[in-house]
């Protein structure tokens, strides 16, 4: 392929030299017409902005001023509308994730309320199959709790005492 365009291209230079000068010439012509064009568009542009941002405004016609309102004043209306639809539909979706959220609270009180139940249930059960615990208390008299006597258990005299003889004797 690349031989053929070769071959083309070397008859063209051979045969239509002038041609190629002349198609070339039309080229840079229609290149440096559309850069006119370009330039004038953003020429035109740029004006449009400055006057949209409110500059240069003392050489605008009564009716150019009026436009420029009108144009302002659907930019703004379609700001507003657009706004509008974003809010609308932030507020869609807090209002869906409220309903999933109060779901979700709904489920979890329900379960904590089995949880809860069950936790009751085991508790009565459990306190009626174990047997009391006895009743530790060293000192005699001290406590009204049931238990076995100080003696019983094993501990020596001096343990036994109430803790004002205690006191009495490290005084002495």
């Amino acid at each position: 392929m690349e031989r053929v365009l070769e071959r083309y291209e070397r008859y063209l230079l051979c045969e239509g030299g002038d041609a190629m000068e002349e198609q070339h010439e039309e080229t840079q012509g229609n290149l440096s017409y559309d850069h006119i064009k370009l330039r004038s568009r953003i020429e035109a542009l740029q004006k449009s902005k400055r006057n949209l941002m409110g500059e240069q405004l003392e050489s605008l016609t009564f009716r150019e001023i009026q436009q420029l309102e009108h144009q302002i004043g659907s930019a703004l209306r379609n700001i507003r509308s657009r706004k509008d639809h974003i809010l609308l539909n932030s507020m869609e979706e807090l209002r869906k994730k409220e309903r999933f959220l109060t779901e979700q609270k709904s489920v979890l009180e329900k379960e904590k309320e089995a949880l809860d139940a069950s936790l009751h249930a085991n508790a009565a059960s459990s306190t009626a199959a174990e047997p009391a615990l006895p009743n530790l208390n060293v000192c005699a008299g001290d406590s009204d709790e049931p238990g076995p006597p100080p003696a019983a258990i094993g501990l020596p005299w001096w343990m036994l005492r109430p803790p004002d003889a205690n006191q009495q004797l490290e005084r002495h």
